[in-house]
């Protein structure tokens, strides 16, 4: 209101200066933008992983929004007339904006990927070759395209994306050129289901400026360059929460149950959203309620959802249970939840691993089973701190 006022009267700086303020905010958008692209295609050597803040691109995103911002407030009239022209227009549709999403987000990663593939970045990539968890998984994948299964000190890991790797390995042959535009694609698509989901729950701007946001985001960009997980798990899990939207509107089982199935590929790819798996199907129950007939509808959608992720999850769990003595979807959950809960060590890092060799842990039972004790040692002695953490 205070803005609007502002605006509309004649005494202030706003309304005096309107033209000059308008052009210096159009040079400053466009200068803001080729910072932006200058930092995309000049990433930073050696980028630290601890500290993000040092990529160049996060100040020049932050001035381009606060412009954009700006420049909408001062040329809202012309706006208006423009928002009403585009919703005449045919470029006004849900799968044009997807798709010119999906075109965008390609460009700007194959040109990053163009320029930075032989980079440094992290402990996970030396000169573009997988190091440390990237060289893991990449392994793995090969031994799986090569017939061999998932063996060696990481075959107890989540097993989606190796597996999801070895597809193309099997059928294309082993490039790593291949890996990390398989991931590239990967992100760009994800984009699209962002934009799609925003659209569905908020409104069509909200959509698209979300997956503007991701876009443009440093940190997206940098796990498009590596051989992790992140980004395929990321695909999968907005792809299932955009088929329960549909399955909301439409109430179809088979969409429920679809969804579920994604949501357990992406936990087997990188189990970030396991835990939210009660408080989706409690959602699906509420959201489906009927007067009529209760929550008979609700429930059978929210059981279709969860038969999706169990059929998906058992036979995994089964193999780790029977091959490793184990019943957990990766071998480094207990340590990582031991992490978690200590005080002294908040999250995972190579203290752990340097607790098990002195401990001397033989095995990935073993090691399981200590990590896993002290965590509920770790809650019983201060179960706040777990929560707080």
């Amino acid at each position: 209101d205070l803005l609007d006022r502002a605006m509309k009267s004649p005494s202030t700086i706003l309304s005096r200066y309107r033209k000059p303020l308008l052009l210096l905010a159009s040079c400053t958008l466009v200068a803001a933008n080729l910072a932006s692209l200058y930092g995309y295609l000049n990433v930073v050597k050696d980028w630290s992983v601890a500290d993000p803040a040092s990529y160049p691109t996060h100040g020049a995103i932050t001035f381009f929004f606060a412009t954009l911002i700006l420049l909408i407030l001062l040329a809202r009239a012309r706006l208006r007339e423009g928002i009403e022209r585009l919703r005449s227009s045919p470029l006004n549709n849900r799968f044009v904006i997807a798709f010119g999403i999906l075109f965008v987000a390609l460009a700007i990663r194959i040109a990053f990927y163009h320029a930075n593939r032989d980079e440094t970045i992290g402990q996970f990539s030396i000169g573009g070759i997988p190091f440390s968890d990237a060289r893991s998984w990449n392994d793995l994948a090969i031994d799986i395209a090569e017939g061999k299964g998932m063996t060696g000190s990481w075959s107890a890991r989540r097993p989606f994306y190796p597996i999801f790797l070895a597809l193309f390995y099997t059928w294309f042959g082993y490039s790593l050129t291949l890996a990390k535009l398989i991931n590239v694609i990967s992100g760009a698509l994800a984009l699209v289901f962002v934009y799609l989901i925003g659209e569905k729950v908020f409104h069509r701007v909200v959509g698209i400026f979300a997956a503007a946001v991701l876009m443009l985001s440093s940190g997206f960009m940098y796990f498009d360059l590596i051989l992790v997980t992140e980004t395929v798990a990321l695909l999968f899990s907005v792809l299932a929460v955009y088929l329960l939207l549909l399955g909301l509107d439409s109430k179809k089982f088979l969409l429920f149950f679809v969804a579920g199935i994604l949501f357990a590929f992406s936990n087997l790819t990188q189990s970030v959203t396991l835990l939210a798996l009660p408080g989706f199907m409690i959602c699906i129950t509420y959201l489906l309620r009927e007067k009529k007939h209760k929550a008979t509808r609700g429930l059978k959608a929210a059981a279709a959802f969860g038969l999706g992720v169990f059929l998906i999850l058992t036979p995994w769990l089964i193999r780790q249970k029977s091959v490793h003595g184990i019943l957990a979807i990766s071998d480094n959950v207990a340590e990582c939840f031991y992490a978690a809960t200590s005080p002294e060590l908040r999250n995972w890092s190579g203290a752990v691993d340097q607790e098990a060799a002195e401990k001397q842990l033989i095995g990935t039972k073993a090691r399981c089973d200590y990590f896993m004790g002290r965590a509920i040692g770790n809650i019983r002695e201060n179960p706040s701190f777990f929560i707080q953490n």
